[in-house]
């Protein structure tokens, strides 16, 4: 048996119990753990499996409102795709999940991921997509080539357009965004 195929043995086996709700005294079948859903989505993207992963993320946002972290993830999946209106929509949900249950947060055992985790990251998330967008990366470019294939409009020898100027004032209003 694999690494991998022990990983997923185990993630299944601590998430597909049944536990009662402290909260309500309901009970919750391991497959409407939203927990569960969500450390297997990690476990795909630690391993590169970013459909896979977005599958479970979406999976445990669904079950669970308060889980922020989910909703973070997905934000963060669609940055790498170059789709930043959807995902500025899914780290703003992850803010106001946050807000909303920020309080309650510890009342449940699976909270701790959800204490544990850093809100900072949603804000900084919104920075390197403000960041993206003035450096002038679409859907259709490769992130990983950047800045490879862009030049900085700052950084040009000769005198800049209007649009350059633009280009590059947002440039440098993005980076605000980062402190």
């Amino acid at each position: 048996m694999e690494v991998n195929d022990n990983a997923l043995e185990i993630l299944d086996l601590i998430y597909h119990k049944t536990e009662k709700d402290p909260i309500t005294g309901t009970e919750i079948e391991g497959s409407n753990y939203a927990e569960g859903y969500y450390q297997r989505g990690r476990y795909f993207a630690s391993i590169k499996e970013s459909i896979q992963a977005r599958r479970f993320f979406e999976k445990a946002a669904t079950l669970d409102p308060a889980h922020y972290l989910a909703s973070m993830e997905l934000g963060e999946n669609a940055i790498r795709l170059a789709n930043f209106g959807e995902a500025d929509k899914l780290l703003n949900e992850s803010l106001k999940r946050f807000e909303n249950f920020k309080q309650s947060y510890g009342a449940r055992e699976e909270d701790e991921t959800l204490i544990q985790g850093n809100v900072g990251r949603i804000y900084f998330d919104k920075a390197r997509i403000q960041y993206l967008s003035a450096a002038g990366i679409h859907e259709k470019d490769k992130i990983t080539e950047f800045p490879g294939r862009k030049i900085y409009p700052f950084r040009a020898r000769a005198a800049m357009d209007t649009v350059a100027k633009t280009r590059s004032m947002e440039l440098k209003n993005s980076l605000e965004g980062f402190f």
